[in-house]
């Protein structure tokens, strides 16, 4: 996996943060017009950042170093500073009702719905899933995977078990 030299952008509500994959480094500026440097973190080992997503503390940064390899970043805003990880890739990064999902792949290349504790990074529960999940729903009550095989699954958010 080879990522020269794009410089890769995402603005957020509360700044914008910038990465440059030759560097490795971070940089969180602050909204609006001047733009000033809140910040600067280098980022070991990470060639792409696929996502980035916040809350009303954090940014939540979805690191690459290869096909399944990375780590998950939980980011204060304010400070830079890492307030947890999780090793490995995820593939989407979503704060939902005051939940924060995530769909992840370990080592053994399984992929997991997991639903994460924003204050320190443990796992609240989670869900095996398939890997032709084609597309997904979070709505009030009940969270839908639906599969290109047919299948569909819908999921309570709070506790991960089967509605129905």
């Amino acid at each position: 996996m080879e990522y020269a030299g794009a410089l890769q952008s995402y603005t957020l509500d509360s700044g914008v943060l910038s990465f440059d994959p030759a560097r490795g480094i971070l940089v969180c500026r602050e909204a609006g017009e001047e733009r000033r440097k809140r910040w600067v973190k280098k980022l070991d080992g990470v060639v792409w950042v696929g996502n980035i997503i916040e809350d009303g503390e954090r940014y939540y940064v979805a690191c690459e170093s290869g096909e399944a390899n990375g780590q998950f970043l939980a980011i204060d805003r304010r400070t830079g500073a890492t307030a947890w990880f999780i090793p490995g890739r995820s593939f989407l990064q979503l704060v939902y009702e005051e939940g924060l999902y995530i769909i992840f792949v370990d080592g053994s290349m399984r992929h997991y719905l997991l639903r994460i504790d924003t204050a320190d990074g443990s796992t609240l529960w989670h869900h095996k899933v398939d890997e032709d999940l084609a597309e997904y729903s979070f709505r009030e009550r009940a969270i839908t995977l639906r599969y290109a095989s047919g299948k569909m699954e819908v999921l309570d958010p709070h506790s991960g078990l089967c509605a129905r």
